[in-house]
């Protein structure tokens, strides 16, 4: 495995984690939301 493809992967991995960490935020974001409007 040379060190290009070990980066090229590390990126995408990268990439992956963001999403899902964004994803997460956008849930706990609705879950407020919800939470305040239906108390």
């Amino acid at each position: 495995m040379t060190f290009k493809v070990a980066f090229e992967n590390f990126k995408l991995l990268f990439v992956f984690l963001l999403i899902i960490q964004l994803n997460d935020k956008n849930k706990q974001y609705e879950h407020t939301i919800n939470a305040s409007t239906y108390p």
